[in-house]
């Protein structure tokens, strides 16, 4: 299979890795609410925003 991220593991269009990404995750209808659900997390940090993909 070709690679178009780029980099190994990088899965294209999200731009994160697996080990990036919990066990559960949280899909939010619009991708503008990530940043204010992210703001009830203790230590939140922005892993990739790629388009309407948005990864904390």
């Amino acid at each position: 299979m070709q690679n178009y991220s780029g980099e190994e593991g990088l899965q294209y269009h999200l731009q994160n890795r697996k080990a990036d990404v919990g066990r559960y995750v949280i899909l939010p209808g619009d991708p503008k609410r990530c940043k204010k659900i992210a703001a009830y997390f203790e230590n939140p940090v922005l892993v990739a925003d790629s388009r309407e993909f948005v990864t904390y």
